[in-house]
């Protein structure tokens, strides 16, 4: 596989989990999030990241079914959950997290995105949910990812 920008990458992963991402993205819930969305806002990244985060902010019965079906697959796609509130797909070499956000609104002034071709659309999250969400995690990686880009766009 070549190597794709970052935001081909995502346009890539798009639209390998096109039919799943349309019929999640019904009901106008669904967020582009981490690093994607930090890309998308203009920093500098100094990587690809490997998978596209989804958040889907208070799903509906529809989408948690379809969830619950593409959990509930024992074979190929899918590559396991972490709990109830997540989903990780594989395909094809492309990767896509789903995160459920039950108790959280749909944050107000998103970013809108559509590509140059109009072929992929949504809403992105803004950067301080990015930052909040991965301080929340707890994890040294990504304090680290913090730290990298907050030196390489704003310690000039």
């Amino acid at each position: 596989m070549k190597k794709l920008s970052v935001t081909e990458k995502m346009n890539e992963t798009i639209i390998q989990f096109y039919t799943i991402l349309s019929q999640l993205n019904r009901f106008s819930n669904l967020v582009i999030g981490g690093t994607h969305a930090l890309h998308l806002h203009g920093l500098n990244l100094d990587k690809t990241p490997d998978d596209l985060d989804i958040i889907i902010y208070k799903p509906t019965k529809e989408q948690r079914h379809i969830l619950s079906l593409l959990r509930s697959v024992s074979e190929g796609d899918c590559l396991g959950s972490a709990g109830k509130r997540s989903l990780k797909l594989k395909k094809n070499g492309y990767c896509l997290d789903i995160l459920l956000e039950d108790h959280a609104s749909l944050p107000k002034g998103l970013l809108e995105y559509v590509s140059e071709d109009g072929r992929v659309k949504g809403k992105v999250q803004s950067v301080q949910g990015v930052i909040d969400a991965k301080a929340s995690y707890g994890r040294s990686k990504d304090h680290l990812d913090m730290i990298k880009w907050k030196n390489l766009n704003f310690n000039t």
